[in-house]
């Protein structure tokens, strides 16, 4: 397992590549994508 900080996501230190992945997890898990209760439940 890898951790990143939002910092370290939004920091110079990071490829952008890699960054960009990351915000598209984020993004999943803000909007309830791996909760197996939610909207996106199958």
């Amino acid at each position: 397992m890898i951790t990143f900080t939002v910092d370290e996501i939004e920091g110079d230190e990071m490829e952008d590549d890699l960054k960009e992945f990351m915000r598209d997890q984020l993004e999943k898990v803000e909007s309830g994508y791996w909760d197996y209760t939610g909207a996106h439940n199958k």
